[in-house]
C-alpha cells in the first residue's frame, strides 16, 4: 500500500513539475505522471491478467487520456485523475482493499435498484437526442467522447462504492458469529415476512433432564434401563437425558435399532421389542396408551407392544427473548410460527408467553416440511431449526437458518442465538437504504454531468469536482455503517 500512496504523490509532484516547462517537456513529465497514477491498474495488468475489472478500467483510462492529449486538455485529465485517486486512496485507507470480497458481491451488484443494462440504455437514448439536436459536427464528437467517459469510466466506481457497503456488513455478519453459506442473503432477508421455527434447541436450551418417571407394570429402574441402552448411541436432545445416568454390568443384547427422525426410536434388546417416542409414534405402531396432556415434555416406552411408562423431562427456555417476536414484527416479520412434536398445551403455552403469533403441537417432520410447502406459497419464509436443515426444508423455505454446525444450511449461527435474526434483519435494511441513496445520488451526478458536457467538454474539472464531492458523501454513509461494527 506504501507504494500506490508514493506513487501517487511522485505523480503530483511531477505535474506540478511538468507547469514550468515548455510544451514538448512538459508532455513528458505529464506521461510520466499519467503513468504513476496508473501504476496500480498496470500492476494488475501484467500480475493479474484475469482480473477484467482492473483491466478493462486501465484501457478506458488510457484511451481517454489519449484523446484529452489530442485535444491539447491533458492538464484537465490529469487533475481529474489526481482528484479521483486521491478519494480512492482515501477509502482503501478507512476501510481496506475490496479485494476478496467474493460470496455474493456480483449478485449484489446486479440487484441493484437500477440494473446496469438499464442505465447504459437510458444514457445512449439520452445521447441520440442531444445528438440530433446538435449540428456542429465537432460538438458531437467531443460529446462523443465524454458519453464514452460517464458511460464506461465512472460505471466502475459505483460498483466500487457498493462493494464497500457490501464489504462491512459481511464484516458485521462475521463478528457476529454468523456464517453464510449462500450468496445474496441480505436481499432474501430484506423480503423475509415470516419465521418459521422449531422449539427444541431453538427457543429452549435443548439440555433435558428427566424430572419424573411414572411406570406402569414395571419398575422405575427396568423402564430405565430400557430407554438408556436405546438411546445410548442416539444424538438427539432427548437422549442426552439418559446419557450417563445408567450403568449395568450385565450386558445386553441389542441385535436391531432403528431411529425415526421427529419420533422417536425402537430397538429388540434382549430378544424383545422396546419402543421409545411420542404419541404419533405410538398411534403408527397399533399401541395403547393414556392421553394425558402434560405442561412439559414427555416420551412413551412400550416393551413388546405393551405401553410400560412415561418420561416427563426438563428443557428450560432461553432467556430475554420476551422482546424478540414484538421486535421482528416492526422489522418486517408480520407472521411468526411455532412448530413442535410436544404436546399443545406446552407449545400454546410457549408461544402465548413469547408473542407468537401461531403454534401447532404433536407434529413430525412429514408435518413441519407439508405446513412450509403450503406456507411457502404467499410468505417468504426464514426457517430456525436445531439441526434437521435437510434438502427438503431448504427448498421448501427461502432461507434456512441452523444453531448447530450444518453446511447444508443458509446461514449457520454458531453461538446459538436467536436474536441475531433480528440482527440481520436490520443490517438487511440499511444496506438496501444505503445501497438506493448511493444509487440515486449516483444517476442524478451523471445527468449534471452530460448537461454540463453538453455545454463545454472543457467542464469537465467542474464534472470531477462533483463526482469528488459525491465520493466524500458516500465516504460520510459508509463512516456511519463501519460505526456499528
Amino acid at each position: 500500500m506504501k507504494k500506490f500512496y508514493l506513487s501517487y504523490m511522485l505523480s503530483i509532484l511531477l505535474f506540478i513539475i511538468s507547469c514550468f516547462f515548455k510544451q514538448n517537456i512538459k508532455i513528458v513529465f505529464e506521461v510520466f505522471s499519467l503513468f504513476f497514477l496508473l501504476e496500480e491498474k498496470i500492476e494488475y495488468l501484467f500480475h493479474n491478467t484475469w482480473v477484467f475489472k482492473r483491466t478493462r478500467t486501465l484501457f478506458i483510462d488510457i484511451f481517454v487520456a489519449i484523446c484529452f492529449f489530442l485535444l491539447k486538455e491533458e492538464r484537465l485529465f490529469l487533475i481529474y485523475k489526481i482528484l479521483e485517486q486521491g478519494v480512492h486512496l482515501l477509502f482503501i485507507n478507512q476501510f481496506g482493499s475490496e479485494k476478496g470480497i467474493d460470496l455474493g458481491i456480483k449478485n449484489y451488484l446486479k440487484s441493484s435498484k437500477i440494473q446496469q443494462k438499464w442505465f447504459f440504455l437510458f444514457f445512449f437514448l439520452l445521447a441520440s437526442i442531444f445528438l440530433f439536436l446538435l449540428l456542429d459536427q465537432e460538438k458531437k464528437t467531443v460529446f462523443l467522447f465524454l458519453l464514452i467517459l460517464l458511460l464506461f469510466f465512472k460505471q466502475n466506481k459505483l460498483e466500487s462504492i457498493l462493494t464497500y457497503f457490501y464489504q462491512t456488513s459481511l464484516k458485521k455478519v462475521e463478528q457476529k458469529q454468523i456464517l453464510f453459506h449462500k450468496e445474496d442473503l441480505f436481499e432474501k432477508i430484506q423480503n423475509c415476512d415470516e419465521i418459521v421455527l422449531t422449539k427444541t434447541g431453538v427457543l429452549t436450551s435443548g439440555k433435558m433432564e428427566i424430572t419424573k418417571i411414572i411406570p406402569v407394570y414395571q419398575t422405575k429402574e427396568e423402564i430405565f434401563k430400557y430407554a438408556t441402552l436405546l438411546e445410548q448411541k442416539s444424538q438427539h436432545p432427548v437422549a442426552f437425558a439418559f446419557h450417563g445416568n445408567y450403568k449395568d454390568k450385565e450386558e445386553h443384547e441389542i441385535s436391531f435399532i432403528s431411529e425415526m427422525k421427529g419420533k422417536g426410536i425402537r430397538g429388540v434388546i434382549d430378544g424383545m421389542e422396546v419402543v421409545l417416542g411420542s404419541g404419533t409414534l405410538f398411534e403408527e405402531l397399533n399401541i395403547k396408551y393414556p392421553r394425558v396432556e402434560f405442561l412439559h415434555p414427555t416420551i412413551m416406552i412400550a416393551v413388546d407392544g405393551t405401553y410400560v411408562g412415561t418420561f416427563v423431562l426438563k428443557d428450560e427456555l432461553k432467556s430475554d427473548l420476551e422482546f424478540l417476536f414484538p421486535l421482528l414484527k416492526e422489522e418486517g416479520i408480520t407472521k411468526s410460527v411455532l412448530l413442535s412434536a410436544s404436546s399443545k398445551e406446552q407449545v400454546k403455552k410457549i408461544a402465548s408467553h413469547l408473542s407468537i403469533t401461531e403454534s401447532y403441537a404433536n407434529l413430525t417432520l412429514e408435518d413441519k416440511l407439508a405446513f412450509l410447502k403450503n406456507e411457502k406459497r404467499y410468505h417468504q419464509i426464514i426457517y430456525i431449526d436445531d439441526r434437521y436443515s435437510s434438502n427438503d426444508f431448504m427448498r421448501a423455505s427461502d432461507i434456512t437458518v441452523s444453531l448447530s454446525p450444518n453446511k447444508n444450511c443458509d446461514i449457520e449461527l454458531l453461538d446459538g442465538d436467536i436474536h441475531h435474526i433480528l440482527f440481520l434483519k436490520k443490517e438487511a435494511k440499511q444496506l438496501a437504504e444505503f445501497k438506493n441513496k448511493v444509487c440515486i445520488s449516483y444517476f442524478l451526478l451523471l445527468l449534471i454531468s452530460l448537461v454540463l458536457a453538453f455545454l463545454d467538454y472543457k467542464n469537465l474539472i467542474y464534472i470531477s469536482l462533483f463526482f469528488l464531492i459525491f465520493e466524500l458523501f458516500t465516504f460520510y454513509l459508509l463512516k456511519s455503517h463501519k460505526k456499528r461494527l
